[in-house]
Formats: structure tokens, C-alpha cells, sequence
């Protein structure tokens, strides 16, 4: 059977704001923002956009939540050719969500996230034919029990 997917990932994504700044404050000190975006960022959802950019097939087949968080990383991924067929939606669940201060003059940065409500790969998510459909599958470190399943799945 020809693979459906060169690349398959299941882990987490993540929201990235990135607030652009002079320099860093000192302790209880004031900076003006220069500049201000957001991004789809995590291991998995670069590898995806990253691989499809270089014309790879790719899916997510990971789970996000219902809410604004998790509907900008899937508009991010799938803008970039990255197929959600397989993308699980669950209430409580969310991407990673970082703020990050880019410190422009030092060329450095600092990130503040929050895991609270991450799933990355659910136990009983995605079904076996789907990973069996990929060439490659990539896993994280986020919700192991899940990755292990999956991981056991793909080299059978």
C-alpha cells in the first residue's frame, strides 16, 4: 500500500505572541513594545509546515480544544498545506501558549508558556490506519502514553 502521508505528527502545537522590545526590563522596570505577532509554533506543527513547504504530504492528527488558541494554530497549519483530517477536537484542550519578549539590540529572548490544558496524542487517537498511512511518523514528549501507543502502531 502506497503511503497516504510522507509526514504524520500527533504531539503538541503551540501559539506563540511575540512581543519586540528594545531590550529586556530590569526587575521592576518598563519597556515599549516595537512590534507584536502571532505564530504557530511547538515541534510538531513546524516539522509539519517545515516538510510541507518542501512539498512533502503531511497531517496533524493530534487534538486541540474548541477555542480561539487551538482554531489559529489549525488555520496556521492548514494555510501552510498541512492536512487536519485527522485533527481531534475536545473540550478543555488547548495548544501550548508562549509569550516571548525579543529583545532587539541583544538579539536574545525570553518565553513564558503555559502547558495547562496540552494534550498532544490521546491514547485512543488517531485510529491505527491512519498512522499506518504515513512514511513517517513524529512524536514528542507530550502525553507519552499516547506517543508510545502510536509509536508501537507505526513500526508494526
Amino acid at each position: 500500500m502506497k503511503p497516504k502521508f510522507d509526514l504524520l505528527a500527533l504531539g503538541a502545537v503551540a501559539v506563540d505572541d511575540l512581543l519586540y522590545a528594545a531590550s529586556y526590563p530590569a526587575p521592576d522596570e518598563k519597556a515599549a513594545v516595537l512590534r507584536r505577532e502571532r505564530q504557530c509554533g511547538g515541534m510538531s506543527a513546524i516539522a509539519l509546515i517545515t516538510a510541507a513547504r518542501l512539498g512533502c504530504a503531511c497531517a496533524y492528527a493530534g487534538v486541540l480544544g474548541r477555542e480561539e488558541l487551538s482554531d489559529f494554530a489549525a488555520a496556521q497549519m492548514r494555510a501552510e498545506g498541512v492536512n487536519l483530517k485527522h485533527l481531534a477536537r475536545r473540550a478543555g484542550v488547548r495548544p501550548i501558549h508562549s509569550v516571548i519578549i525579543i529583545d532587539t539590540v541583544r538579539g536574545s529572548r525570553n518565553i513564558f508558556f503555559d502547558v495547562s490544558g496540552v494534550l498532544g496524542a490521546a491514547g485512543d487517537w488517531p485510529p491505527e490506519a491512519v498512522i499506518a498511512s504515513a512514511r513517517v511518523l513524529f512524536v514528542d514528549w507530550f502525553s507519552i502514553p499516547g506517543m508510545i501507543r502510536a509509536a508501537l502502531v507505526a513500526r508494526r
